[in-house]
């Protein structure tokens, strides 16, 4: 009895875009530990030789699955600046909910992107500058805001690069579950999101 033959989830011979597809598939489904080359093709239905025809090892599909979701992070803070529920809110902080939705609903994807020292290869590189497309979205959004009077004349790359860190850091205690207020129902993701960048922007100085 001859064996049935898996139907392959990519056509027209776009090989490359079903393999990242079935990465963030996979990372959805089991988490960051289960990406291996054999484990994607396995999800895209092709052999487990048909990754090597695009990808040269592991490393280099997670770079190209980790630009792809560097770019959905750029739509994720692009919409929540663009969400009229959060028109109450500064560009910041609508951008800090941007981030942390990206997040909550991306844990493993997000995790990928920023895992390990950035390496070399063609790859790699696109996925540092879409990195650097999403950062260059926060640098608009102080930019303006320093047009508008909103933020303080501090050296833009510094302002960035604290909001940056501040709501990414809050992002990956969010969904590692490490925050007790949000564990117990006390306050929202968002909110405290919120929170933590409008202290960030108004400082905390008596």
């Amino acid at each position: 009895m001859a064996a049935v033959k898996r139907p392959s989830t990519y056509h027209h011979g776009n090989l490359r875009a079903a393999l990242i597809g079935a990465g963030v598939k996979l990372l959805a489904r089991k988490g960051l530990a289960a990406m291996t080359l054999r484990a994607v093709a396995a999800q895209a239905g092709v052999s487990p030789a048909a990754p090597y025809r695009h990808f040269e090892n592991v490393a280099a599909l997670a770079a190209a699955i980790a630009e792809e979701g560097f770019g959905r992070l750029r739509e994720a803070m692009a919409a929540a600046l663009a969400d009229p529920a959060l028109k109450r809110l500064s560009p910041l902080e609508r951008t800090g909910c941007g981030y942390a939705r990206f997040a909550l609903a991306n844990p493993d994807h997000l995790r990928l992107m920023f895992a390990g020292p950035r390496q070399e290869g063609p790859e790699h590189a696109a996925a540092a500058a879409a990195g650097e497309r999403a950062f260059a979205l926060l640098v608009e959004v102080i930019e303006q805001g320093k047009k508008d009077g909103l933020v303080r004349q501090v050296p833009t790359p510094a302002l960035a690069v604290a909001a940056w860190a501040l709501i990414h850091g809050l992002s990956l205690l969010l969904v590692g579950d490490q925050l007790e207020p949000v564990r117990s129902g006390a306050v929202a993701p968002e909110a405290l999101v919120v929170s933590s960048v409008k202290l960030l922007r108004e400082g905390w100085a008596a």
